[in-house]
């Protein structure tokens, strides 16, 4: 039962994303689930205490989340590419490394938390370490933004689970 719903859940989401509804990319989708279960299934399906109305919810969230995300790494494209072909490149540029000790709890937050930073333009997250993660950022103003709302919204997924 628990690979049916991860199947379904991961299904629904790669149809959402992909955007493509010929049969041909449908069956080409249901594939990649179905392998992706066989080979990380112990990874996806957790046994959980959870009802499946709140994994749902927490799937709804994390879609609006993702939502969120996307504009995040838009507006973090603008502004390396501001960065890129300002006059001074040299003097725009701030490299730096930071700490930070995150409040998420679970494997799973911190590993979200991680990917997100790294898909954000201008930040990457280089090590985690128990609750501290090291993040390498371009300019003050990335380094400023991490975490940022980032971790309160991932709280947000799993709020009430």
């Amino acid at each position: 039962m628990q690979q049916l719903l991860a199947f379904i859940i991961l299904y629904t989401f790669w149809i959402i994303w992909s955007g493509k509804f010929y049969p041909f990319y449908l069956l080409i989708g249901a594939v990649c689930v179905l392998m992706i279960i066989f080979w990380f299934g112990d990874l996806i399906v957790v046994k959980s205490k959870r009802s499946l109305q709140r994994r749902i919810y927490s799937f709804f969230r994390f879609e609006l989340y993702s939502v969120w995300l996307l504009w995040e790494i838009v507006k973090a494209n603008i502004h390396v590419v501001k960065v890129s072909f300002s006059r001074d490149v040299r003097a725009s540029l701030e490299p730096r490394m930071l700490e930070f000790k995150t409040t998420l709890k679970t494997d799973m937050q911190k590993f979200l938390l991680a990917q997100s930073i790294t898909l954000t333009p201008g930040t990457v997250s280089v090590r985690i370490n128990n609750d501290v993660f090291l993040v390498h950022a371009i300019t003050e103003d990335t380094a400023n933004g991490v975490p940022g709302e980032m971790e309160s919204r991932i709280k947000n997924i799993s709020k009430g689970n």
